[in-house]
């Protein structure tokens, strides 16, 4: 859970500057308990509690003050963490951008964070507690194998509007997630298959070729207590997947297959729709489409996805504006730069049916991104513009969203 800062609305405040010579940022990752007894045992849950409440009351109105204030409040706060330091353990760690102070508070963790770190996209100055079940371990190996994402990652689990929101409609505008078996092809460190598991999924296989990020995905759902329902495997070749065919009711493929070679794209469709029952669904979400002329994925260029791939990775090389500049060819492939299209996913699966030729795109966008009616009435004449030149609204759109039955 996510929550912004709160303060006791009597606590006095002065200017102070906050260093620690001892931790500066930039280290690697690492733990350092405070070895302080526990005092006053029986008030540890209170000043948990307390904090927590001054969080959710508070909170809601920092959004109406100055930035100046809220630097005043992080530093109130920050004074409040230390004198609670007698009463609860307290352990540090350290990111590529900040400190990160992590209270325990039993079943959860409370961090509090000093730096920078990946937000809403975006690197920047964090002011608020983060919420979470996640051992210190476990923090300690997510930072590790996240850097500053690792704030991000936390979030993809934690905001219902990050992944589940978008995973959950689209595929419950044509059958409901709840009771279903889930294979998640590329999952990462988790978050994906989490959001399903959240949206009521039976049971969720992950499956990823990054044998650290299998390792996390499961410390993970040990973490939540949800081993029984959601597990990960590591296979480094998914063009060969370790299951009998039509297991599953539904695959997806969430932000995944910009991330592979183009040459095995195909392949792996294939042997992900095999593991599919019939009649169930092939979900593919939030890949970047190599038809739209502008490149919000890895680049933040106009007509990357257009141009050969000689030309865009050296562009790419030279003025990228998100991913780093300098990278080889296959870097630049495993950072997303080459996008899919529509007509790619259903040349490599001929026999699927793609359910958003039915319609429906287009009030499905807009209330996914609240948009105006001026925008929903666009959509809706686009998406008939569409549907008589047989394609979906999503194939001329940024990102794909595209739902797949097997016949």
């Amino acid at each position: 859970m996510i929550r912004p800062l709160g303060f006791p609305p009597t606590l006095k405040l002065r200017r102070i500057e906050i260093k620690h010579p001892q931790h500066p940022v930039g280290q690697k990752s690492t733990a350092r308990p405070i070895m302080r007894p526990r005092q006053g045992g029986c008030l540890t849950p209170f000043l948990g509690g307390a904090l927590l409440s001054l969080d959710a009351s508070v909170g809601p109105i920092l959004g109406e003050i100055p930035f100046s204030v809220k630097i005043r409040l992080f530093v109130a706060k920050f004074r409040l963490w230390n004198t609670m330091d007698r009463y609860m353990e307290t352990v540090f760690l350290t990111t590529p951008s900040a400190e990160l102070r992590v209270l325990d508070l039993g079943s959860t963790r409370q961090i509090f964070v000093n730096g920078l770190a990946v937000h809403g996209g975006k690197k920047q100055k964090v002011l608020q507690t983060v919420e979470t079940k996640l051992s210190v371990p476990t923090l300690e190996f997510l930072i590790k194998l996240k850097g500053d994402w690792w704030l991000d990652e936390i979030e993809r689990r934690a905001v219902f509007d990050y992944i589940q929101k978008r995973q959950k409609t689209l595929i419950e505008r044509y059958e409901p997630v709840a009771g279903k078996r889930i294979l998640d092809i590329g999952s990462g460190a988790g978050s994906s298959a989490f959001a399903m598991i959240d949206a009521g999924a039976e049971f969720v296989q992950g499956v990823e070729p990054s044998a650290d990020l299998v390792e996390l995905a499961n410390q993970r759902a040990e973490n939540e207590k949800l081993s029984d329902r959601v597990s990960f495997l590591h296979v480094k070749d998914t063009t060969k997947l370790p299951f009998e065919k039509e297991k599953f009711d539904v695959v997806t493929f969430n932000a995944v297959l910009e991330h592979i070679d183009p040459k095995l794209r195909a392949p792996i469709l294939r042997e992900a729709y095999r593991c599919l029952k019939k009649g169930g669904l092939l979900v593919v979400t939030e890949s970047p489409n190599k038809a739209f002329p502008y490149d919000g994925h890895t680049t933040l260029l106009p007509l990357i996805p257009w141009l050969p791939f000689n030309w865009a990775t050296s562009l790419a090389s030279r003025y990228s504006r998100n991913s780093p500049r300098g990278l080889t060819k296959d870097q630049y492939i495993a950072e997303g730069i080459v996008g899919v299209t529509y007509w790619q996913i259903k040349k490599a699966l001929p026999l699927a049916k793609c359910l958003n030729l039915i319609g429906g795109d287009a009030d499905w966008k807009a209330d996914l991104h609240k948009s105006s009616g001026v925008t929903r009435f666009t959509l809706r004449v686009s998406e008939k513009i569409c549907r008589y030149f047989n394609a979906p609204l999503a194939s001329f759109f940024p990102v794909l969203d595209l739902v797949f039955k097997k016949p």
